[in-house]
């Protein structure tokens, strides 16, 4: 990794969420300039939306609700697995095309580990609800972005998914109040 990525983003050393985060995509030996991404084939993709279709049934009014509400935002609602997984992007039509092209779409993995400080991998990593926005993100690819994300539990206390809602940079829709700030966790009655 060339020079000293915190450098780029300052916020990065006085936000612990942030350098934490970042600490950890250093430690993965994730690169800020990277272009290599894990995506899943579509056979794979498919077994994991049917071993996670409670969990989408569960989210969908949800998702629906959020996605109206982002409607005029150019924004879009992911519901992610517990391994970061996007199952499901909901959005307009032109909110969905620009997910497509940074991969905020089914079968992407956006774990930490993988796709470095973002607000599904990184609600993962601290299981609490986060927001990135712009070069907090670790790598350069996603700094047009911002996303807020919220762990979704089931009644054991374990990870079923994250939802979040992710759109340009430095423009957060007004669901960021809820799902990124409110330090909560979503509680879901999940079955499987």
């Amino acid at each position: 990794m060339a020079g000293n990525p915190f450098l780029l983003a300052p916020e990065v050393n006085t936000n612990p969420l942030l350098s934490d985060s970042w600490s950890r995509c250093q430690r993965y030996g994730l690169d800020p300039a990277t272009e290599d991404f894990p995506r899943l084939g579509a056979g794979e993709l498919a077994d994991r939306l049917a071993s996670h279709r409670g969990l989408q049934q569960l989210a969908q009014p949800v998702v629906e609700a959020l996605s109206r509400q982002v409607a005029d935002l150019q924004s879009v609602v992911i519901l992610s697995d517990p391994d970061g997984l996007v199952l499901h992007t909901l959005g307009d039509t032109q909110a969905l095309q620009k997910a497509q092209r940074v991969a905020l779409a089914p079968g992407n993995l956006w774990s930490e580990s993988g796709r470095g400080t973002n607000a599904i991998g990184t609600a993962l990593a601290i299981d609490d609800g986060c927001e990135i926005d712009g070069r907090q993100h670790f790598l350069t690819r996603n700094q047009n972005l911002y996303c807020a994300a919220m762990p979704l539990q089931r009644p054991d206390g374990s990870i079923a998914g994250v939802l979040d809602i992710s759109g340009p940079a430095n423009f957060p829709p007004p669901a960021h109040l809820w799902l990124g700030k409110s330090g909560g966790k979503a509680n879901w009655n999940i079955c499987g």
